[in-house]
């Protein structure tokens, strides 16, 4: 056989090869694809009950026309909630692997399953958001699929300007978000970056501004076991209302996390305001940091969205809240914090609720216990602190300081509160085992602390 013969032999083998692969690899993303779609539907699912959320999103193959070396996929993802159904459509061109060119194009060299660009098409839903992206497609994301199934997604947002007949108006900078999706593993991880958002509201000339936000936000098991976490950071947010009132939060974020540990919830918030200005008057940080644990939120879940819950009587919501005591769940205020350049207030507050609390059978007394397992409450402010809000207005800084040392001195005398007259301190402590009420680390009866405090009320302390 001459070289010439052996050559284009050689080269048809090849082809042979590479389009069986194509059509090999192609099946195999087909089925991959399938898979993914039922892992999210599952997680987005448990992530909304998680969430109290009315709504249900769902995401579904509308056709999959499956050539040689590439198929053409239609999505359809339906979001309902009680009153609306919003369709969302899809559309993606699949090259198959093993190295499709499309792919290679863009810098990608490794063997992958297949490369998808994917684009959103019109409907009403989103009609407003391609009027804003100046009738061009806002969102389009590029897609490789790994051998293993693992997915990584570039997407963009084209930058939005849209205004309306009343004066409002939307814009925004183009952004962008990477997804890594590892469905053997049951992992997704999204990170996002929004430069810069602005509403308008024409009417009364109320604008909001949020800058340099990113998204980092982890879902881990697509089951009963789910666990996610999400960080999201601005830069800062503006909030002006016509010629009269700014507010300026700079370097806010909120931070949230939950894991369900057999069908029962742990979940945690936190926010930062790191400096917040009202008119360019420095009103110092808020931190506020708070948790649940062994909460059943399929009971909360079927609770809150019982078709009567407002007509509900306390018997009808009787079973449900029994069922949430039985797991004894906590609820925490770990942290809420103010603090400006004169002081700090903290406030912290950990309750564990007890199984009997909603038992029919309560005694004509006041027994803690047969609510709480434990209780903890600590509150610290100072005269200076509050007196640091109004440093700038002389007037009324004396009069907060007056009113402040009044009410504190009363609260002493009732020993409701340590005072040294700069600091006020309380602290509430209960413990069901040893049945023991301690009030500023001193014996006091529940009775007793009720009466104070409508005395106090009475007395139009507070």
């Amino acid at each position: 056989m001459k070289a010439t013969h052996k050559i284009v032999a050689g080269v048809a083998l090849l082809a042979a090869v590479y389009a069986g692969s194509a059509w090999y690899l192609g099946k195999k993303a087909e089925a991959e694809i399938s898979h993914q779609i039922e892992q999210l539907n599952a997680a987005v699912a448990t992530h909304l009950a998680v969430n109290l959320e009315e709504s249900q999103a769902k995401l579904r193959v509308v056709s999959y026309d499956r050539h040689w070396f590439s198929a053409k996929i239609n999505y359809e993802l339906v979001v309902q909630d009680a009153e609306h159904k919003h369709q969302i459509l899809f559309q993606d061109h699949l090259r198959h692997g093993p190295l499709p060119l499309t792919a290679l194009g863009h810098g990608h060299w490794r063997p992958m399953l297949a490369y998808s660009e994917f684009t959103l098409l019109p409907t009403d839903t989103v009609q407003m958001w391609f009027e804003a992206a100046q009738n061009q497609a806002p969102l389009v994301a590029k897609t490789v699929i790994g051998l293993d199934g693992a997915t990584q997604s570039q997407l963009d947002f084209a930058a939005l300007d849209y205004s309306d007949a009343a004066g409002n108006k939307l814009t925004a900078t183009a952004a962008q978000a990477q997804i890594q999706y590892q469905s053997q593993k049951e992992q997704l991880q999204v990170q996002a970056d929004l430069p810069s958002l602005s509403w308008l509201e024409g009417e009364d000339k109320t604008q909001i501004q949020l800058l340099g936000t990113t998204l980092e936000s982890n879902l881990s098991g697509f089951s009963s076991a789910q666990q996610a976490s999400a960080r999201i950071q601005s830069t800062q947010l503006r909030m002006d209302w016509g010629q009269s009132t700014q507010v300026v939060v700079d370097n806010l974020q909120m931070i949230s996390d939950y894991a369900l540990h057999n069908e029962l919830l742990d979940s945690a918030v936190q926010y930062d305001l790191g400096q917040i200005y009202i008119d360019d008057h420095d009103l110092g940080q808020v931190v506020l940091a708070v948790d649940v644990k062994r909460l059943d939120y399929q009971v909360l879940n079927a609770l809150s969205q019982h078709p009567d819950l407002e007509q509900m009587d306390e018997e009808a919501i009787r079973p449900y809240a029994q069922k949430l005591l039985a797991h004894r769940p906590e609820v925490n205020l770990n942290q809420l914090t103010l603090s400006n350049p004169a002081g700090t207030s903290e406030l912290v507050l950990r309750m564990h609720l007890a199984p009997t609390a909603l038992d029919e059978d309560v005694s004509s007394g006041i027994d803690l216990a047969h609510y709480v397992d434990s209780l903890q409450m600590q509150l610290q402010t100072s005269r200076s602190m509050i007196q640091g809000y109004f440093a700038e207005e002389s007037i009324l800084s004396s009069l907060a300081d007056m009113l402040i040392a009044r009410s504190a001195e009363q609260l002493q005398e009732v020993d409701l509160v340590e005072y040294d007259g700069d600091a006020l301190r309380f602290a509430l402590q209960f413990d069901a085992q040893s049945n023991q009420l301690l009030l500023n680390q001193k014996p006091i009866t529940a009775e007793e602390l009720a009466y104070l405090i409508i005395a106090m009320q009475m007395g139009g302390l507070f």
